[in-house]
């Protein structure tokens, strides 16, 4: 897996709220195609979570910048993540 530049706005990592994401991607041996995903960085203090991976970079993104909405025990919305 190796690191490329992103081009659209990416979100913070909705685990531990670090900035610094990357897009990482595997070729894989056997022929079949590129996979990429966003991954918070963990060698600048991030936890190293990984979005779902995709066939390319602007599904990736879009895995990574959606936010469940969930509900608390009061009745009230809250949006998970960054």
């Amino acid at each position: 897996m190796m690191p490329i530049g992103l081009d659209r706005a990416v979100k913070r990592c909705p685990f531990c709220g670090n900035p610094d994401v990357e897009m990482i991607l595997i070729k894989p041996e056997d022929g079949f195609r590129v996979k990429f995903a966003v991954r918070c960085n963990y060698d600048s203090g991030g936890c190293g979570a990984e979005g779902g991976w995709r066939h390319n970079v602007d599904e990736a993104v879009d895995v990574w910048n959606q936010r469940k909405r969930k509900w608390t025990g009061d009745g009230k919305e809250s949006i998970g993540g960054a």
